[in-house]
């Protein structure tokens, strides 16, 4: 009867060991990568001190006496609250996206797509034409973004690293570059102006039919759909509110549709089918708040 007492309790001692590392281990995955809010850090590359303010939100407000050390700490604090969402999103930028899954078939066509069309070339030239100061400022935020990843591991950094690591894939943590914060640019002009596929198969359309009868199987606005748009003689300055280059065909016919459909379905794999892509923006006049003031609302 001894024999059973002491192994129940060696048992109940080897479980509460193993309970305590696996704790351990799972706290420090979970809890690790949770960045420092209060007290004071000194960190290389500020020219002076820097005050940063969370609100009851956790949005950080920044307060610096140059511009420099303003945008230095905006990279540092974007890192700290989204580094894993800027790894992955530089990932796809670049067309590097198997870097971070190891190799996957899957993922393959939006990569040899996104390297295929040059995102992150385009964004290398505009950094190249802009002015210095403001290549100034996209540095100073990158040398803010790398002051803060270079401070941690990389399982302090992101709890998804470790999910990763699980799996037998192992990240190296680049410095972070200026053509990496513009790139992202380039893909949302991307996924804003989502409507390639449909030139596409608008030029195939036009090369079979007539103007007007492609124009009859694509109207200018879905059947139903009665947008308000203001009229220019109606804006109290100068403008216009739409263009009729926009509702012409020119750009459209000619296309090689052949050349771009080998690449294709890459693109859908980035931003997804079907029509309904962008987001809206709302304002209320201040006369109708209760406040007074002028409401502003965004909805993905």
């Amino acid at each position: 009867m001894r024999w059973l007492v002491r192994f129940l309790i060696a048992l109940i001692l080897l479980v509460v060991v193993i309970g305590g590392v696996l704790g351990f281990v799972v706290n420090r995955w979970m809890y690790g990568p949770i960045p420092q809010h209060d007290g004071e850090i000194t960190v290389d590359g500020l020219n002076g001190t820097v005050t940063i303010l969370r609100d009851d939100w956790g949005v950080p407000h920044i307060y610096a006496s140059s511009s420099h050390d303003l945008f230095f700490a905006q990279g540092y604090t974007q890192a700290q609250d989204r580094w894993w969402q800027m790894e992955f999103f530089r990932a796809i930028g670049r067309g590097e996206l198997q870097e971070l899954t190891g190799r996957n078939p899957s993922v393959m066509g939006q990569d040899v797509f996104i390297r295929t069309v040059g995102w992150l070339q385009s964004a290398r030239h505009d950094l190249e034409e802009m002015d210095t100061q403001t290549q100034a400022y996209v540095q100073a935020f990158a040398d803010g973004v790398n002051a803060y990843i270079s401070s941690r591991p990389a399982s302090e950094l992101a709890f998804e690293y470790n999910i990763l690591g699980v799996t037998g894939v192992t990240i190296p943590i680049e410095p972070w570059l200026p053509e990496d914060t513009l790139v992202w640019t380039k893909v949302m002009a991307w996924d804003l102006g989502g409507n390639w596929d449909a030139e596409l198969f608008l030029s195939d359309l036009l090369g079979e039919l007539d103007e007007e009868m492609v124009a009859d199987y694509d109207p200018e606005w879905p059947f139903g759909l009665k947008p308000t748009i203001i009229q220019p003689e109606d804006l109290p300055g100068e403008g216009e509110t739409f263009s009729d280059q926009v509702m012409n065909w020119n750009g459209i016919t000619g296309l090689d549709a052949q050349i771009v459909s080998n690449i294709a379905p890459g693109a859908n794999f980035v931003f997804g089918e079907g029509e309904g892509i962008g987001s809206n923006d709302w304002v209320v006049n201040g006369d109708k708040s209760a406040t007074g003031l002028p409401l502003l609302a965004d909805d993905p």
